[in-house]
């Protein structure tokens, strides 16, 4: 082996200097995050999060998943979204919790928020997805021959805004970004097995919120193609197992299945013995005590369908044109056509852009805009995705040539990612006025969330504009390098004959 300790590097300031910057933003906003807390008495925390000036939402996408998922026998019949194995594992937790605590009502379902028990629940999957996630992240940067810093730039990683809200949330795509992390950070790994490890993490992420399986593309990217196979065999069986569990579980009898007998029972008792055997069949076709997995894919399209409207939470490109729709622009039905054109040519767009780009962390960044370019999906908490060519890209500018556009990339990098100012008091009437008034949307509640989807708009605009300008430059070097040499003036060409 070559020893490589005479080669010249540069300057540790110079080569780390993206880091150095956004520790410093970090820094800076957090320090000011924190005193427009203090100043509003914790008012900015609860605008800035999920508050609609009469309740918290706080943790309920997995309480309400804890509560759906008690009776298995009556699972997607609820307009369920997410896949077995996240069904299998919030029933697992509300099966740790009290019957009379878990067996509630619809209308009840915040008691669980009151429930010590069901909080602990929640900050052991934030402690171990968020650990998963330093650790896979920290081992990476230190591969990457960064300095100390790459603690401190993990700790800001996991106190942004956008994983402070999927804490606030409560939403599993915590846990799935973490699978996610080890994936991406370790798929190209020198030991075999924690290559395998890797993709096995991918089907488990998949599994957990089925858009994760997108991240694969990398290994097309790659041009890893057993492995891609493998990977999808890890995730066919990430969906089948627990599927196949979850039937082994259901009960036969009680539950959903029991209502449907019970009133099916007193039909027939009321009613003709046809009639009551007719309205039997039907309630039974339509509560299917296996769960009916076809019923999860039909609640999906049918949230795709019904999901029209703008949202500053979104950063799909649909999303835009859903802003038109809103300014009277685009008829609800036309507004849907373009919107459905939009998305399909930008994600065909994303898909193929990884492909060209020699940038490791530009192909991790088309393979995330795969996710956060689906409308219903795009929520400001699944931004946590972002995190990762982030990562990567902290990971390249420190061991390569750093390049005048790799600050306009930060910058676009931290808007998503730091604390930035919140609202004054005497600010929110008027940000209410100026939205509903002039631009017929609901006012974002945070400058986070107004800013994040144009920040992301532009980073993707910018790293396509940068992989399709590299590809036409190296395109041309090379065809100069191959061209024949031009005659040289000073050589008189040879007398014709």
């Amino acid at each position: 082996m070559f020893k490589t300790t005479n080669r010249l590097r540069r300057p540790a300031k110079t080569e780390e200097l993206t880091t150095l910057l956004f520790l410093f933003f970090s820094a800076a906003a957090m320090i000011l995050a924190a005193g427009r807390a203090f100043s509003s008495l914790g008012g900015s925390i609860r605008e800035s999060l999920f508050w609609n000036h009469a309740y918290s939402d706080h943790f309920m996408d997995l309480f309400n998943s804890m509560r759906e998922s008690r009776d298995l026998s009556w699972v997607y019949q609820r307009n369920v979204l997410y896949p077995p194995l996240s069904v299998l594992l919030t029933y697992l937790l509300s099966r740790l919790l009290p019957a009379n605590v878990i067996n509630i009502p619809f209308r009840k379902r915040y008691s669980l928020q009151l429930n010590a028990n069901a909080d602990t629940l929640w900050l052991i999957l934030v402690i171990f997805s968020v650990l998963l996630f330093a650790i896979a992240a920290e081992r990476y940067l230190r591969r990457a021959k960064l300095s100390g810093l790459r603690y401190a730039a993990v700790f800001f990683l996991t106190v942004s805004f956008p994983m402070v809200y999927c804490m606030e949330r409560g939403n599993l795509s915590l846990p799935a970004m973490a699978l996610c992390a080890v994936f991406v950070f370790c798929r190209n790994d020198e030991n075999k097995h924690i290559r395998e490890l890797s993709y096995i993490c991918l089907a488990l992420a998949a599994g957990l919120k089925l858009f994760p399986a997108v991240l694969g593309m990398l290994l097309l990217y790659d041009r890893k193609f057993k492995a891609a196979a493998r990977t999808l065999l890890y995730g066919v069986a990430a969906i089948l197992l627990p599927y196949l569990l979850i039937l082994l579980l259901t009960p036969k009898d009680g539950g959903i299945a029991k209502i449907v007998a019970d009133r099916s029972s007193a039909m027939v008792s009321a009613q003709s013995p046809a009639l009551g055997r007719t309205a039997l069949s039907l309630l039974t076709d339509s509560v299917n005590p296996d769960g009916s997995i076809f019923r999860l894919f039909e609640n999906l399209f049918s949230r795709i369908e019904k999901t029209r409207d703008f949202a500053f939470d979104s950063t799909s490109f649909a999303n835009l044109v859903y802003f038109l729709a809103a300014q009277k622009l685009f008829t609800p039905e036309t507004a849907k056509i373009v919107a459905m054109t939009v998305f399909c040519f930008t994600e065909l767009c994303g898909a193929a852009l990884g492909f060209f780009s020699r940038r490791e962390w530009q192909r991790v960044f088309f393979a995330v805009f795969l996710i956060l370019n689906i409308h219903p999906v795009a929520m400001h908490y699944t931004l946590i995705y972002l995190l990762l060519p982030l990562v990567v890209y902290l990971a390249e500018t420190a061991r390569e040539d750093r390049r005048a556009i790799d600050v306009p990339y930060l910058l676009l990098f931290c808007i998503q990612f730091v604390f930035l100012p919140f609202y004054t008091d005497g600010a929110i009437p008027t940000m209410r006025a100026l939205f509903a008034f002039y631009l017929h949307v609901e006012t974002p509640t945070s400058v986070n969330k107004l800013l994040s989807a144009p920040a992301f708009y532009l980073l993707f605009l910018a790293a396509a504009a940068d992989v399709l300008i590299s590809r036409i430059a190296a395109g041309r070097k090379k065809r100069r390098e191959n061209a024949p040499e031009a005659a040289d003036p000073a050589v008189p060409a040879p007398a014709s004959l």
